[in-house]
């Protein structure tokens, strides 16, 4: 009788432990806070009139958190101040102390009701293929591009670059 007392005692203790250390440790990705492992970026964008240009109408800066999905080869990037989104990544691979992957070309992605078609652009090169996403250690890193193809928007192009570190 004693070894059940502990043994149900024991269980409703791991039970509060695990139920407090996942409010403690962890965040909500529905409240908008990050979760162990996820990262924390920054995020420059520049934005074009038109697929040739190069001088950027404005610029912006934007912060959130990035949950790296490799098994799934997805990244879903939440920005503090819009909307969530995701892409899809293929083709890794590892280079030493990093891993490599493209980011598919005309991928489209949809953003508040707006669509648009993703590009990666070059991060690094490895055996004369071009990678778009890095991870290395606690940082992942990746360039894009996105488009569409409107006459009546004032942008139609945005090149971005996110940083950031493992929270």
């Amino acid at each position: 009788m004693k070894y059940i007392y502990q043994s149900i005692l024991l269980l409703a203790l791991s039970i509060f432990a695990t139920s407090c250390g996942s409010e403690i440790l962890g965040g909500d990705i529905e409240d908008g806070s990050p979760e162990r492992g996820n990262f924390i970026y920054e995020s420059n964008v520049d934005y074009f009139a038109k697929p040739n240009d190069t001088t950027p109408i404005h610029s912006q800066k934007f912060e959130g958190f990035i949950e790296y999905q490799p098994s799934n080869r997805r990244i879903v990037v939440h920005p503090y101040d819009s909307f969530t989104w995701s892409f899809i990544v293929a083709d890794s691979i590892r280079n030493g102390e990093k891993v490599l992957w493209k980011i598919p070309s005309d991928q489209n992605i949809t953003i508040n009701d707006d669509t648009f078609t993703l590009d990666g652009i070059l991060m690094e090169e490895y055996n004369n293929e071009e990678y778009h996403l890095v991870v290395k250690g606690d940082s992942l890193s990746f360039k894009y591009r996105s488009y569409v193809i409107d006459r009546d928007r004032e942008v139609q192009v945005t090149k971005s670059h996110f940083k950031s570190l493992r929270f």
